[in-house]
């Protein structure tokens, strides 16, 4: 029984022991818990809202966010992060507010235009980084169209082009760089290829394509850049003029002894302005500017041109031409034989009566001067009443023979004078001295014919 009290007693001893040791431990470990529990708190994460996008642009936007707690520790940065992937985090593109402020917004910059974006909010503290929910938004649209060349601008070393760059937003905010259009020879040309600057605003815009080829097709798109990117417009082609100029020679008219008129019609420049333009001539053939030549100014269209300085009764190959800066074009070769009876000294006064001129058919025919103030020409002279009761006077040497001593014969009976040499007869009939066989192709060379108002006429150059 003793025993067994001992044992009971030892077995409550130690209990309270155990029990005493329990509640020491526990009381030491206290405030490591209560410690651990305040750190836990000190380091929790801000909380943070998203702000709604605003002024969504074709290349940037605005928001923000508020930061509703801190968690216990001081922000340290805090902005927005955004990405085309929904959840952004700040590993991708963000803002850095301004610190001390709660409430913040950022620029959004450096976007593509038509496109979907989300963004967050984001806050970090000791507790790590907090974000907001998602915001999504899409930029406006930004595009541009190429202008189709006008035929009418198309030379041979330049055009006219342009654009009109587009925006579904506010135009007058859009940002645009640079713009222009830009060619090659090769479809599909870019800024690294030719191009024209001109301006930075949207809208409407002309450029003037130049240092181009002849005949020589070129590709064409409107450019625009802005803070992100080069966009192009859709692709238009043209072919350059060949810078051969289009060029008829015009017949030749006014045929003398020493003078013939003669011209050309320029139908197209090809593309390059005409400098000079004319008539060009000789006696051998395909005549050329280092021969005799007019000038007769610049530009397309029609000229005439006078030759002087011929020769009586001789050939000349004529030729119309044109030059640019590509060169000169001759139009086709004509030929023209100037008349064969050269200028002589006539002065010739008769009455009419007396010569008995007054019947349809008279004539005077004259190989010789008769007074010493008669001058008669080259080769002699016929005095013919012709049909029309008109008087005429002409040479006797026959065109087609150039020579004073071979002249025609006296006019028949239908007013025909025969040339004995080669044959040509010439109709007096209506004064003229017309050939009728094709033998010559010069009428009679003519002369003045005037009357005093007392039946004497006059005969003269």
């Amino acid at each position: 029984m003793h025993t067994h009290n001992i044992r009971t007693n030892l077995t409550t001893m130690n209990k309270q022991v155990y029990l005493s040791i329990v509640i020491i431990n526990a009381i030491m470990l206290m405030p490591l818990f209560f410690n651990s529990c305040i750190q836990e708190v000190a380091n929790a994460k801000a909380t943070v809202e998203t702000n709604q996008v605003t002024s969504v642009t074709e290349t940037s936007a605005i928001c923000g966010g508020i930061i509703t707690a801190d968690g216990g520790s001081d922000i340290t940065i805090h902005g927005v992060c955004w990405s085309t992937s929904p959840s952004p985090t700040i590993e991708n593109d963000t803002t850095i507010a301004a610190a001390g402020k709660l409430a913040f917004s950022s620029s959004i910059k450096g976007l593509s235009h038509g496109t979907t974006y989300y963004v967050r909010a984001y806050a970090v503290n000791k507790g790590g980084v907090a974000y907001g929910l998602n915001a999504i938004f899409t930029t406006k649209t930004f595009s541009i169209t190429t202008n189709p060349i006008s035929v009418a601008s198309i030379t041979a070393t330049s055009a006219i082009g342009g654009g009109n760059i587009i925006s579904d937003g506010d135009s007058s905010s859009l940002t645009v760089t640079a713009r222009g259009v830009c060619w090659n020879t090769f479809p599909s040309p870019t800024i690294e290829n030719s191009k024209t600057t001109d301006g930075v605003a949207g809208g409407r815009f002309n450029s003037n394509i130049g240092s181009l080829m002849p005949l020589t097709t070129y590709y064409v798109r409107a450019y625009a850049t802005n803070s992100v990117c080069t966009i192009y417009g859709n692709e238009v082609s043209f072919v350059t003029q060949s810078g051969v100029i289009g060029l008829t020679t015009s017949a030749v008219s006014s045929i003398t002894t020493n003078t013939a008129t003669c011209g050309g019609n320029i139908t197209s420049d090809g593309g390059a302005p005409v400098t000079d333009r004319g008539i060009c001539w000789n006696t051998t053939g395909l005549p050329s500017t280092t021969d005799n030549k007019t000038l007769n100014g610049f530009g397309v269209g029609s000229y005439t041109s006078e030759l002087s300085g011929l020769t009586y009764n001789t050939t000349y190959y004529v030729r119309a031409y044109a030059t640019n800066q590509y060169g000169t074009i001759y139009g086709d070769e004509l030929h023209f034989t100037t008349f064969g009876i050269p200028d002589r000294d006539v002065y010739f006064k008769r009455n009419i009566n007396t010569e008995q001129l007054t019947p349809f058919g008279a004539y005077i025919y004259v190989t010789q001067p008769i007074y010493a103030i008669d001058r008669i020409g080259f080769g002699g002279l016929l005095i013919y009443h012709a049909m029309d009761n008109l008087f005429y006077a002409v040479d006797l040497a026959c065109p087609n023979e150039s020579n004073s001593k071979v002249i025609i014969g006296r006019p028949n009976d239908l007013g025909m004078c025969q040339c004995s040499s080669c044959g040509e007869v010439y109709d007096m009939c209506f004064g003229q001295g017309t050939p009728t066989k094709g033998i010559s192709i010069s009428s009679l060379k003519q002369y003045t014919v005037s009357f005093d108002g007392n039946d004497f006429i006059y005969v003269t150059k």
